[in-house]
């Protein structure tokens, strides 16, 4: 019976990675539909606070609240820290020197259509 759960275990692998395809070409649509609304400057702004905001967890070793692919991403390092100090220098986060507030606020996670 192991190559039965095997055989399940493939087919819902399979399916999984078929529904993320689909979502990929409908995220790539939406894209091109609205590129002004996804590339616009408020939204570059919201997204670099969020990537500040993420970093700046990381750092502190916050892991709760982020985005479950940064917990999973990061659930059984010892470097999330380095990695957090890392990207808010490359954001050149000033935000970083003032230990704004701003950076302890919920991450806006990304809502799919």
């Amino acid at each position: 019976m192991k190559w039965l759960t095997r055989i399940g275990q493939t087919f819902k692998g399979i399916v999984t990675v078929v529904k993320f395809i689909l979502w990929l070409r409908r995220e790539k649509k939406e894209l091109e539909t609205h590129t002004a609304e996804y590339l616009s400057a408020d939204n570059a702004r919201r997204t670099r606070l969020n990537l500040e905001k993420i970093f700046h967890a990381l750092e502190q070793g916050k892991l709760d609240g982020l985005p479950p692919i940064v917990q999973w991403l990061f659930a059984r390092t010892t470097v999330d820290n380095q990695i957090g100090l890392f990207g808010l220098h490359v954001l050149k986060s000033n935000k970083l020197r003032d230990g704004a507030e701003v950076l302890n606020t919920p991450v806006e996670w990304y809502r799919c259509h």
